[in-house]
């Protein structure tokens, strides 16, 4: 049997919760060529998806399928404007950023940072000595 096809069956007999003995027999009327190896590597990889859920119910490992739910969640719903801006931005050629160049223009944007910050500092020292009037020349 083809592990896709297995994988949907063990979700349709797990849909309302399913023992372990309960699953292997219930494969072995559908699937009699499905070994325990098969089933075991179905089970698991549903388990690490998140489609299928185990736990111990009354000493019994209970195998319950969540993928119903997949269906049933409330999903948020976006504007069309919204996914045409995803959908443009994808489009667009991807421009690839010398990191050097980056760091060159990011170290020119700080010194002249702190140029203004140092002329700012005067001015403001100048009009403090000068008690408070500005120069009006």
């Amino acid at each position: 049997m083809e592990m896709h096809s297995l994988r949907i069956l063990i979700i349709h007999l797990c849909s309302s919760g399913l023992s372990l003995a309960d699953l292997r027999e219930g494969l072995g009327r559908e699937c009699p060529q499905v070994d325990e190896i098969q089933l075991q590597a179905a089970v698991r990889e549903l388990q690490h998806e998140g489609l299928l859920v185990g736990h111990e119910i009354a000493g019994k490992w209970t195998l319950t399928a969540v993928a119903n739910d997949v269906e049933n969640r409330e999903w948020p719903e976006y504007s069309q404007e919204f996914a045409n801006r995803i959908l443009a931005i994808e489009q667009e050629e991807f421009v690839e950023i010398d990191v050097d160049d980056l760091i060159a223009q990011l170290d020119a944007m700080i010194q002249k940072a702190r140029a203004r910050k140092s002329r700012i500092r005067k001015r403001v020292s100048r009009t403090v000595k000068e008690g408070g009037r500005s120069d009006q020349s």
